[in-house]
């Protein structure tokens, strides 16, 4: 399965320049749309794509792991084109957000769990990152909660919109809540099936 390898680091580095390039001009971008919230939300991005990369031997970080990684984060502060409020696709992009983002997670995480388990046991280490990426999306639940009690009304990772209440079925907190944990368990799924298979027929090369 995918992992890091040394000669990888020319090219996380570029990745690195584009994906912080990228957030860093959604910045102004946001406050010519009138959505300042988004700001914090491209900020916060930024970081986390630094984070990845100084830690990029930690998640054995493979420049399509990180490019997922980044297509999770761009598709949440596409938001400020008002899509979580009105989706451009047949779902909320709220639930969009969910799946995609639990299924890059998945990816990022898999060989920590992986070399866990020793490289043996796939289904052990399955069982216990789904858990745990089952666990980091109710953590994120908390922390929308805990928006709602600072931000109140608004946009961006803790203002509460529009796509934090309306679902497919109607509007409702509750059934917007269980959809997203419903949706992060479907996307840590399917990227497991995809994962599964080649780390069955991998030869389990370590890269220096």
């Amino acid at each position: 399965m995918l992992r890091y390898a040394s000669r990888y680091d020319s090219l996380l580095k570029a990745l690195l320049f584009f994906f912080s390039l990228v957030f860093l001009l959604f910045i102004p971008l946001t406050l010519s749309l009138g959505v300042s919230d988004y700001v914090f939300d491209n900020i916060l991005a930024v970081f986390f794509v630094v984070f990845l990369f100084f830690l990029r031997r930690f998640f054995s970080l493979h420049p399509l792991t990180y490019l997922l990684v980044f297509v999770a984060l761009l598709l949440h502060n596409l938001g400020m084109f008002g899509f979580y409020n009105n989706s451009p696709l047949p779902i909320q992009w709220d639930h969009v957000d969910h799946f995609y983002g639990f299924f890059a997670v998945t990816f990022l995480l898999w060989h920590l769990f992986f070399d866990a388990f020793k490289k043996k046991n796939l289904f052990t280490a399955s069982l216990f990152l789904l858990l745990a990426v089952l666990g980091i999306g109710v953590t994120i639940e908390y922390i929308e909660f805990v928006g709602f009690f600072v931000a109140g009304q608004g946009e961006g990772v803790l203002g509460q919109g529009l796509g934090d209440t309306q679902t497919e079925f109607g509007s409702s907190l509750w059934m917007n809540t269980m959809l997203d944990l419903i949706f992060n368990l479907l996307g840590s799924l399917v990227a497991l099936m995809i994962i599964l298979p080649f780390s069955a027929r991998s030869s389990h090369k370590t890269y220096k």
